[in-house]
């Protein structure tokens, strides 16, 4: 019998890091871009002649997006808005991010189609969309394979990744499903997930029909506080979470996961999964806080902070998605990951091109999503 190991996807790769005015020694907004033949004497970041406060407009675009987004559907679920005002004013946020962030060369590289794309951004960047900057042919994140990582401004030690040199019979997963969790201590009731409970039985039956791949299941209340700590404890290779998800921006360590009985935060999540990082967290879950300001609701970085600080990669949604929705980019994310042996950027890509492909009209939930990795990275047969 084969084992299992991590790998890496042949294939061109480029790399682009955007610095706020705050990193840099200058009051500009800088880039610095590695083409994928890379010489050995590499060029210096450039300045986009772009200062404090000059992105705000971009904000205004996307504030936009979503309160389109939130009028897009009326009460009885009837359309009230027209056939595609969603993604023609994302399209124009993204025409915006390009022109602005990208210079002239690296557009015309990143026209080209199929790169392992890493995009690097410091703390201040985080909530910006950028795999949806749209060169004016396609979002950057329909002709790439996009991962991004965070050049943080304050000094981090190197996780341990015990499971950076695998060597496995079998790809573990983890997958904790919480459609209907109990109310909390405070009389918070929560509403149920319906889709959850699909995205959950599709989920299963795709793992169990992989010879190479063991699941462990634990659904609502076998999904206590207590015995999602204890199959973190035991290690996993992928943890796969669907339910609720609380961002706290100020204070990070207080977002959490609501588990069957208790939320638990990022802070224990962090401490519980330290020893046995799992190679991949995919925290598909909705946003219980409802917030109207593209800057609030698609700051996943306060939930995600935690779970990279471990070494894991993160793949998770910015955006309360439609619970078929999420459930149908679970599985072609899943189908092309672990079935057909893609690496995790052409992964993600195919189920964002599947939800684009057969979504509504103002439906964006392709564009949610944000993968923290290295975008090459996938399993192979020893």
């Amino acid at each position: 019998m084969s084992n299992i190991t991590l790998g890496w996807a042949a294939g061109a790769g480029a790399q682009i890091e955007i610095f706020s005015p705050s990193t840099v020694s200058s009051n500009e907004y800088r880039v610095k871009y590695t083409p994928a033949f890379r010489s050995p004497i590499r060029p210096p970041m450039e300045q986009l002649q772009l200062g404090p406060g000059e992105l705000d407009p971009l904000n205004t675009r996307l504030n936009e997006v979503v309160q389109i987004a939130e009028g897009a559907r009326g009460p009885g679920g009837g359309q009230v808005t027209p056939a595609g005002a969603v993604n023609q004013q994302l399209e124009l946020a993204g025409n915006m991010l390009f022109d602005l962030i990208v210079p002239r060369d690296v557009g015309a590289d990143l026209r080209k189609t199929g790169l392992f794309l890493d995009i690097g951004v410091d703390d201040g960047l985080v909530q910006y969309p950028w795999e949806l900057m749209h060169d004016g042919e396609d979002y950057i994140a329909l002709k790439h394979y996009v991962g991004r990582y965070v050049n943080s401004n304050v000094p981090t030690a190197t996780p341990s990744n015990a499971f950076s040199t695998m060597n496995s019979e079998k790809l573990k997963v983890l997958l904790v499903s919480v459609s209907n969790p109990q109310p909390r201590s405070d009389g918070q009731q929560i509403p149920p997930l319906p889709g959850a409970e699909t995205e959950t039985e599709k989920l299963v039956e795709l793992f169990t029909s992989l010879p190479d791949v063991e699941v462990t299941l634990l659904k609502n209340q076998v999904a206590t506080f207590t015995n999602v700590f204890s199959a973190l404890r035991n290690g996993c290779h992928i943890f796969h979470f669907t339910g609720h998800a609380y961002f706290d921006e100020k204070t990070p360590y207080k977002s959490s996961l609501m588990v069957w009985d208790q939320d638990m935060s990022t802070g224990q999540l962090g401490r519980f999964l330290g020893k046995k990082a799992p190679v991949l967290c995919f925290i598909n879950g909705c946003e219980s806080a409802h917030q109207k300001a593209w800057e609030k609701s698609y700051n996943m970085f306060s939930l995600a902070r935690t779970f990279l600080s471990t070494g894991s990669y993160l793949l998770g949604s910015r955006w309360k998605l439609d619970d078929a929705e999420a459930a149908d980019f679970a599985v072609e994310f899943y189908t092309a990951f672990l079935q057909l042996r893609k690496s995790i950027g052409e992964a993600t890509l195919a189920a964002r091109r599947k939800l684009k492909d057969n979504g509504s009209p103002n439906s964006f939930a392709w564009a949610s999503y944000v993968l923290y990795a290295d975008p090459r990275v996938c399993f192979k047969e020893s």
